[in-house]
């Protein structure tokens, strides 16, 4: 991915939290990523939450579960991480197609973990505040999660259990750092998406 397209990606999720209409004037920055011109003007640092490098792989690069299916180009640890399987398609009408299909399947680990991850990330996030540019005013924080970890797969929402969860969580951030922490889970090609505010 260029950094052109990382960026439009980038400004792309800030709009999911900050929407054109109520905050038109976003300037595209490094330390933080954006700087909202608002009444009181803020700062905007995106990031992405993957388990694992493999999820971040598969998420990034296009292609790349084709590569691993053909065994090639592919990262030593991801087999180790993935598995194989193959599927009978069946059309809506019910009549089998013939043959099978070969996709990856990738087993998202236990809700805690999770959280004990973006906990993780959210603090070495905060630690490197320092090195920002805090001229700009306090600056917020969204977290997106591409791969939809946070989603209950029977609905599409986050679950009451992980709304608990990530509330425990919460008291595990470093006392210092982003103004809001933002978590945005987008599925569906856009179509279903919860934005969760930790702090």
């Amino acid at each position: 991915m260029t950094r052109h397209n990382q960026k439009d990606m980038e400004l792309e999720i800030l709009r999911y939290v900050y929407e054109q209409e109520f905050y038109p004037d976003v300037t595209p920055s490094e330390k933080p990523d954006f700087i909202v011109n608002a009444d009181e003007p803020f700062g905007v640092e995106v990031t992405e939450f993957f388990v694992d490098e493999v999820s971040a792989r598969l998420n990034k690069r296009p292609g790349y579960s084709e590569d691993i299916i053909a065994g090639k180009n592919v990262h030593k640890s991801d087999d180790k991480l993935t598995e194989k399987i193959k599927y009978k398609v069946t059309k809506k009408s019910g009549t089998a197609v013939p043959g099978s299909v070969t996709a990856i399947a990738q087993i998202n680990p236990p809700i805690t973990d999770s959280l004990a991850m973006l906990v993780a990330k959210i603090n070495k996030k905060t630690r490197k505040l320092a090195e920002y540019d805090t001229s700009v005013g306090p600056i917020d924080l969204i977290i997106y999660d591409p791969r939809a970890i946070l989603l209950d797969g029977t609905n599409d929402h986050i679950t009451l259990q992980t709304f608990r969860n990530l509330q425990t969580s919460h008291a595990q951030f470093l006392p210092y750092g982003y103004r809001h922490i933002y978590i945005a889970v987008i599925s569906n090609e856009g179509k279903s998406q919860e934005i969760f505010r930790l702090r």
